[in-house]
């Protein structure tokens, strides 16, 4: 094969790639941010809900839970809109400096944030219809550990463990006691 038809072969991947692959993908819902912008969305482990992390035009941020839509569902509906923000008595999400965060336990009835103040900070997840006003203080606890700010956490549900890695060099798994 020569340099052209390299070439051409490549650019023709290329389009495929681009261009048909991708247009298999529509939008089918938006959950607009009102004051601010989502530095991170991700899925609970059906599909049902996304946790997203946003941060306000003034400085503060908050973790929002967004319940997504059922398939047969019209764009712009009420249940659409329905989103919960975590919050915890006394200690907002701004002044804990969230990083990232995550679903967690076995129903995804969990959120998991980790945070620049080297603490993991876990809610209970509220049914969206039963917050009332959109915010739930149900935050259980928090975990410490790390030295410096933690950069990543994710949770595994097969082995029902949490790992955290932070500037301290240490990748820490978190597992429930058994006592």
């Amino acid at each position: 094969m020569n340099y052209i038809t390299s070439v051409v072969v490549l650019i023709t991947i290329d389009f495929f790639i681009r261009y048909v692959l991708f247009s298999l993908y529509s939008c089918r819902h938006l959950f607009p941010v009102t004051d601010g912008t989502t530095v991170s969305a991700m899925f609970n482990s059906l599909g049902t809900r996304l946790l997203c992390r946003e941060l306000e035009s003034q400085g503060s941020q908050h973790i929002v839970i967004h319940k997504i839509p059922s398939e047969g569902q019209q764009q712009g509906s009420d249940e659409q809109m329905e989103k919960i923000k975590l919050k915890s008595a006394g200690y907002t999400a701004s002044r804990m400096g969230l990083k990232i965060c995550c679903f967690a336990g076995e129903d995804d009835d969990l959120v998991i944030a980790a945070s620049s103040e080297a603490n993991l900070h876990i809610w209970s997840v509220p049914d969206v219809r039963s917050s009332g006003n959109g915010m739930a203080e149900q935050f259980l606890l928090s975990l410490s550990g790390h030295k410096q700010a933690i950069n990543s956490v994710d949770y595994c549900n097969v082995i029902s463990a949490l790992a955290s890695c932070s500037g301290d060099s240490v990748i820490k798994l978190w597992t429930p006691n058994r006592n």
